[in-house]
């Protein structure tokens, strides 16, 4: 009854103890980490969001540059001779033939609002070249008489600034937001300069609805009331949900802001309250004071019920040694205890111990190939039970497998007897581990061999494939005997996602391999 007592008393008085500061110990660290960490993940994650939405929108804008960009080098190609601008018959064909690229294309463009190709006019009229626009917010692009260039001042930016300043700055630029009061919506513009011959050409434009941009902004979601917007180099509001254009946000400290570059100058700009990352702050807090009370009280109760008597130490024993019995070599002991239970359990510890030692010897033997040293056929199926496992758990995307047969093998055993024929397979063993250094390889049978690619050595598969080439080449060169010249038939597959499976991609490996050996084969009686 002594022994029994004592018992009860060092378990209650260790778990207890245990379960009191390892819950203060790792709640406090927790909650460190955690109230750290939470402050530097909302950060990354506002970040993240806006690296997201300002490569969506450069993406839409690009999109743009790349139509205009076309367009220039359509206007350009088509222009033989610069002297042709001065002609009329020459000038209205050139004109034409950029007119019916605008009708094929712009149809790809949703966003546009005009397209046009304006002439220099020092040379041509004042009115040449081809402007077409939308007339409302509803009607198609239509063709339209262009801005005559007779009437104002190459000074007059609002008029004429987007001619005249990307042909002075040389290179295509994006113009500042405007208002197109005659159909009532603003708009940004993305104009070329075209120069050939050495000399001015024109230029040929875009013009978007701005709202194509600000409707992807005014989606984006930050937090609980953080919001997006764009200001334009200089800080001042091109769009904002509650300021004027033109206006400038007012940072305080409360405020957390994020900018991010995008392709016409402007920038995305995120912005969230910081009390917003404080809550998260404040729910960490009280669930992990929750969780500690809860798990402490939860524990105390076992312990108290488990340390009322002695048999359940025993029992976990016994049931421990019953997984023994089952294979189950990983099972734990408690081997702390230093009464006769802690005495017992070592001595299953380390009876445990030498049993998954000796096994873990025996398989290595079972698993081993005995003239090449790679592991065997019933090490691959093995291997093969575990990857269809990982691909049913989808733990494992990323794989291949290549199955490779040796040529020739047989005509070495006939010729040079099974020693040499042997010294081949050796051989050829060794030039695949070699090229495939990383992966694990299997003889699977008599001439075939098995690799199961994955991390790096997936990632280069391709360049390890033209290895394994190139080393079957160099054997061929450095190679003395028949049996120290390597060929190698190779077939390779990849795991295809959620609807492939192993037996699939063996098949299809297997496929590829004969394949590759017929191939081979009509090439050497080529």
């Amino acid at each position: 009854m002594a022994m029994k007592t004592s018992i009860q008393s060092k378990i209650l008085k260790l778990i207890i103890s245990a379960i009191l500061f390892c819950s203060l110990l790792v709640g406090g660290i927790g909650y460190y980490c955690a109230n750290d960490r939470i402050g530097k993940d909302a950060e990354e994650r506002l970040a993240l969001i806006g690296e997201k939405e300002a490569l969506k929108i450069s993406s839409t804008l690009e999109n743009i540059e790349q139509y205009v960009k076309t367009f220039s080098y359509v206007a350009l190609e088509s222009l033989d001779n610069f002297d042709d601008l001065s002609k009329d018959s020459t000038r209205e064909s050139h004109t034409q033939e950029n007119l019916n690229f605008i009708h094929a294309t712009i149809r790809n463009v949703s966003s546009a609002v005009a397209v046009y190709m304006r002439y220099n006019p020092q040379f041509t009229p004042p009115t040449s070249g081809i402007f077409m626009a939308k007339t409302s917010k509803t009607s198609d692009i239509q063709k339209q008489i262009p801005t005559d260039f007779s009437k104002y001042e190459s000074t007059d930016i609002e008029h004429v600034g987007w001619y005249y300043i990307p042909v002075q700055s040389g290179a295509p630029i994006w113009m500042n937001p405007y208002e197109n009061r005659n159909i009532d919506i603003y708009m940004i513009s993305y104009v070329m300069p075209l120069f050939k011959f050495g000399k001015e050409i024109g230029v040929v434009g875009m013009d978007i609805d701005f709202r194509f941009l600000t409707t992807q902004i005014s989606k984006i979601k930050l937090f609980k009331t953080g919001y997006a917007f764009l200001e334009d180099k200089n800080g001042n509001v091109t769009y904002h949900p509650t300021l004027k254009m033109g206006a400038k946000l007012e940072e305080t400290p409360n405020l957390k802001v994020i900018r991010n570059d995008l392709r016409n100058g402007m920038k995305l700009v995120l912005v969230v309250p910081r009390e917003e990352f404080n809550e998260e702050r404040t729910e960490l807090t009280l669930q992990i004071v929750s969780i500690a009370a809860v798990i402490i009280l939860l524990f105390i109760l076992i312990s108290i019920y488990f340390a009322r008597t002695i048999t359940r130490p025993l029992l976990k024993l016994t049931e421990a040694a019953n997984q023994m019995t089952t294979g189950n070599l990983d099972v734990s002991f408690d081997t702390n205890s230093k009464d006769e239970i802690g005495v017992l359990s070592r001595s299953f510890d380390a009876a445990r111990i030498h049993i998954k030692e000796y096994l873990n010897y025996v398989k290595g033997i079972a698993y081993k190939d005995a003239l090449t040293g790679v592991r065997n056929k019933a090490a691959f199926d093995n291997h093969v039970q575990e990857l269809q496992q990982q691909v049913i758990t989808n733990d494992i995307q990323d794989f291949g497998i290549i199955l490779l047969d040796i040529n020739g093998l047989k005509s070495i055993n006939d010729s040079y007897g099974h020693g040499n024929g042997n010294k081949l397979l050796k051989n050829a063993c060794q030039i695949i581990c070699q090229t495939f250094a990383h992966s694990p390889v299997f003889r699977i049978g008599g001439d075939e061999f098995a690799v199961v690619l994955q991390g790096n050595d997936y990632i280069n598969r391709g360049n390890l494939m033209n290895l394994l080439q190139l080393n079957m080449a160099k054997s061929e060169i450095t190679g003395q005997s028949a049996w120290e010249k390597i060929s190698l038939a190779a077939g390779f597959t990849v795991y295809r996602g959620i609807n492939d499976s192993i037996n699939a991609m063996l098949k299809r490996a297997d496929e590829a391999m004969y394949q590759n050996k017929k191939e081979m084969k009509a090439e050497k009686q080529a």
